[in-house]
């Protein structure tokens, strides 16, 4: 069972990955090469922006210190792991960009502590 806080990380984080993958969607025509070069940076920022404007948003992503984070969509293979992390190989790339960020504003001595 998931505590509060990591459903709180969980629900908000699933909302701008969401977010991100409909404006990716509505780009044409769509460079994959630019997209796959891109697109990890593009998240980190997004994620970076979100979580460095909110103390409490910041202290939940804080929670998780020291823990890896895993997106588990059930059929995402590129952002998350799908929903089964044990049998899955893929590139986590939101639960990946959600270390980054935690890290770099640790790093940085995040401000609204």
């Amino acid at each position: 069972m998931m505590s509060s806080s990591n459903t709180l990380i969980w629900m908000t984080s699933f909302r701008v990955c969401i977010n991100i993958q409909a404006k990716a969607k509505e780009v044409t025509p769509v460079d994959e090469q630019k997209w796959k070069q891109w697109r990890e940076r593009i998240t980190i920022y997004v994620l970076t922006q979100k979580f460095s404007s909110s103390k409490d948003l910041y202290k939940v992503l804080e929670q998780t210190m020291g823990r890896d984070i895993v997106e588990a969509g059930p059929r995402e293979s590129i952002w998350g792991v799908g929903i089964d992390v044990s049998e899955v190989q893929s590139e986590n790339l939101f639960g990946r960009a959600l270390v980054i960020v935690r890290e770099s504003l640790a790093e940085q001595h995040f401000l609204l502590r």
